[in-house]
């Protein structure tokens, strides 16, 4: 459990703003892919290539380290959001879903590989990194406690002033956008209980002991919920978890990944024998393919890529769409969450692209970073 300072840095700061300022010029110039990797061939780049060697292991578990430090050091929700989409998709996509085999690199368009050997850097950075996650979920602060990383989860900890606490989480986030978590004071205390809100959880509720907190929720942010806490208190958080056709950018333009919460999706070959185009089914003639949004159904039960994991499925066309409102679906795909072995790529064509939406962790080009 580490201390995480809701304030800015006072006094001789240099390194700090430096290393927000890369931070920014790495989400402002299309450094971050949308599965929270970076980089071809351990190298930076910004075309959003999603094939062949993309985001190292390695540096996939650096980026968890730098955000972290980040987010103790200022208290900037946006630090969560970042290791949240990290973790999930392109940290999680680097290990068999047996937890046997390692990844080199974890591309999202393409087949993907596992490490041949084990003792290269990556199979330890990726098992050092898993081993560091638990210590990401709870965070103490000046005048309480934490809450950064959804999942269930538990943590003993004493406040500022060395009373007991005890926290506890029960959810299947992020199968779902409900998270139980019981908050227990050895006595009874004012203190804060503060919560991320991720940045794509617009109209978040949050209720205490059954009732509505009547606080600012504000998507994008910690909203800090200040009270006299009792055992056994409960808060009751409640995010929004519809789907999204995220916009492609750079390489991808033109194209959409579907997200809901935190979590992309994407097409598997083999979990897909009746979608070809052109009587093909291969990887790049399914490119080629034309998804409805209109026709999307979901979330649904799906357990082969992880206990409790959700799938989505969509109708498609073979061809290029002709505009004609009957124009029959050809056949209807089934999307995966991301750290399924198989899958092979994420981004897709629409026929009106009115209804994506900017990817909620890339910043605007050419803004600035305020500076105290």
């Amino acid at each position: 459990m580490a201390q995480m300072e809701l304030y800015r840095l006072s006094g001789n700061s240099d390194l700090l703003k430096q290393t927000e300022n890369a931070i920014h010029f790495f989400l402002a110039d299309d450094g971050l892919t949308i599965t929270g990797s970076a980089g071809i061939r351990e190298i930076w780049t910004n075309d959003q290539d999603g094939e062949g060697h993309l985001g190292e292991t390695c540096a996939t578990a650096y980026q968890m380290r730098v955000y972290e430090s980040l987010l103790r050091l200022t208290g900037d929700s946006k630090y969560g959001d970042l290791m949240e989409r990290t973790a999930l998709n392109g940290l999680f996509g680097a290990q068999s879903p047996d937890g046997d085999k390692i990844r080199y690199y974890t591309p999202f368009e393409g087949e993907r590989e596992y490490y041949h050997v084990e003792y290269m850097c990556c199979p330890g950075n990726y098992r050092r990194i898993i081993s560091e996650l638990p210590g990401m979920v709870f965070y103490t602060t000046k005048n309480g406690i934490s809450v950064n990383l959804y999942t269930n989860s538990s943590v003993q900890t004493e406040l500022p002033n060395g009373t007991k606490l005890q926290l506890q989480q029960k959810t299947n986030y992020p199968g779902s956008g409900k998270i139980e978590i019981s908050v227990t004071p050895e006595k009874e205390m004012d203190f804060a209980v503060l919560l991320r809100v991720p940045a794509w959880a617009e109209n978040a509720g949050i209720k205490i002991n059954g009732n509505n907190w009547e606080g600012e929720i504000k998507a994008g942010s910690f909203v800090s919920i200040q009270r006299k806490w009792s055992a056994n208190d409960k808060i009751e958080l409640d995010f929004p978890m519809e789907f999204r056709f995220v916009k492609g950018r750079k390489r991808n333009s033109g194209k959409v990944a579907l997200m809901r919460g935190p979590v992309i999706y994407g097409l598997n070959l083999e979990k897909n024998q009746d979608a070809t185009v052109n009587g093909k089914r291969t990887y790049n003639d399914l490119r080629r393919i034309l998804i409805d949004p209109a026709t999307l159904t979901g979330p649904v039960s799906d357990n082969s890529v992880r206990p409790n994991g959700t799938a989505a499925f969509i109708k498609a066309w073979r061809e290029e769409y002709s505009g004609k409102a009957d124009l029959k679906h050809e056949f209807e795909l089934k999307l995966t969450e991301f750290p399924d072995p198989g899958s092979q790529f994420i981004y897709f064509k629409i026929p009106d692209y009115s209804i994506e939406v900017d990817d909620e962790l890339i910043e605007p080009i050419g803004g600035s970073i305020e500076m105290n």
